[in-house]
């Protein structure tokens, strides 16, 4: 953030200009800030650092979780790999508790599941007593690249499960903010 000690104070930019296609040194630009500016100094609440902490943490885990499986040459997103896991848990699951459970609206659920049937990763099928109801169960292929994935993010140490207490506040945490508690 960007502040000034008074009004007329000056801000000091480099920048890298270009002649006839030829990059030159970088040289400083002073350009003079004016009182009458519309820049404003406003301090983040408290809400705000948290949801930056959690969107880093969020994506932290997923580049640790995208390097493993490129090197271990696996081509599983990770959405993917937790609906794979979440049906390799349970055997067979419910659309309708996918959708809760992963926190997925029915169109990324409907294109995900699309996706891995095409691979030969899941089976679906419709509930005998409701044909309005689908579940989902893991076909042999689709076992065999969970436990992969598994086995990588365990041979790379991908694990940031941290103590019980931990994971319990962050479950309560998540449950606080679901419009569905």
């Amino acid at each position: 953030m960007l502040k000034r000690a008074r009004p007329d104070d000056e801000l000091s930019l480099t920048f890298t200009e270009s002649e006839r296609g030829v990059k030159t040194a970088l040289r400083p630009v002073v350009i003079p800030l004016s009182a009458n500016d519309d820049a404003r100094s406003i301090e983040p609440s408290g809400h705000f650092d948290l949801m930056h902490l959690l969107v880093d943490t969020s994506r932290l885990v997923r580049e640790q979780f995208y390097d493993a499986m490129r090197q271990a040459e696996l081509d599983i997103t990770f959405t993917e790999y937790r609906l794979l896991l979440a049906v390799a848990d349970q055997g067979t699951v419910r659309h309708a508790d996918l959708l809760t459970n992963l926190f997925l609206n029915k169109s990324t659920l409907s294109a995900l599941t699309g996706r891995l049937r095409s691979q030969g990763l899941i089976e679906q099928q419709f509930l005998p007593d409701d044909r309005r109801a689908k579940i989902v169960k893991l076909t042999e292929t689709g076992y065999g690249l969970v436990e992969r994935a598994a086995a990588v993010l365990d041979r790379v140490g991908f694990n940031i499960g941290g103590s019980p207490e931990t994971k319990a506040m962050l479950v309560a945490f998540r449950e606080s903010l679901s419009p569905l508690a």
